[in-house]
């Protein structure tokens, strides 16, 4: 059960690398311009230059589609919406 786990230390701190260097601020060497590449997806926003070596993951915001669950549960609550008004005409 512990050999399952020992590697969890490893991955946490790989993870806090890569956050610290997801927020690392790059300048530019074209127009001498700071940025951080990962709100830029990765390149200049003045020139369009890519610093090296930068691997640019979205945030899970941005990563994960919700509009076919939003609106599944717009349908939903709607329904549920519609049962509830039909019983309480049928009651009154």
């Amino acid at each position: 059960m512990i050999a399952r786990f020992s590697h969890v230390g490893q991955q946490l701190g790989a993870w806090r690398e890569s956050r610290e260097s997801a927020d690392a601020q790059v300048v530019c060497p074209i127009d001498s311009w700071p940025f951080r590449p990962r709100y830029t997806d990765g390149r200049c926003p003045l020139c369009g230059w890519e610093p090296p070596g930068t691997v640019v993951r979205l945030p899970l915001s941005r990563r994960v589609d919700t509009f076919g669950w939003m609106a599944l549960g717009l349908v939903m609550m709607s329904i549920l919406m519609a049962v509830l008004v039909a019983v309480m005409y049928a009651r009154a």
